[in-house]
């Protein structure tokens, strides 16, 4: 074997191999699902709502950060009738989860009135 031909394969192997890792550190939408279904389940198990359901989808921070959020709305288990708003956290390290209230997450714009 010629040395262009040896070294066209060896290139060539070494290409599928980093190829090949880079594909296993990728996730997979599998892989995606089940997370987003784990960070439901076990917010919605930590959260102290009653009928309480996400308020929207998952939100994955980057790798860095280490953290998935999911909003929560529900009522409150002292006044069944107030309405509440929880922000839970999950740690992809170890797996844990974080609940906070946040009925002040998003709110209503003051007002001002102008004085003529």
């Amino acid at each position: 074997m010629n040395i262009q031909k040896r070294t066209l394969i060896i290139t060539f192997c070494i290409s599928m191999l980093n190829f090949i890792s880079a594909q296993s550190y990728a996730s997979s939408p599998d892989a995606w699902a089940a997370h987003d279904k784990e960070v439901k389940q076990k917010c919605l198990k930590a959260s102290q709502l009653l009928k309480v359901k996400p308020a929207g989808d998952v939100i994955d921070f980057s790798d860095d950060i280490g953290l998935s959020m999911l909003v929560l709305k529900g009522v409150y288990k002292f006044d069944k009738k107030a309405p509440g708003t929880e922000v839970c956290l999950l740690n992809k390290k170890d797996r844990t989860v974080s609940i906070t209230e946040a009925d002040r997450l998003i709110t209503q714009p003051q007002t001002t009135s102008k004085k003529k």
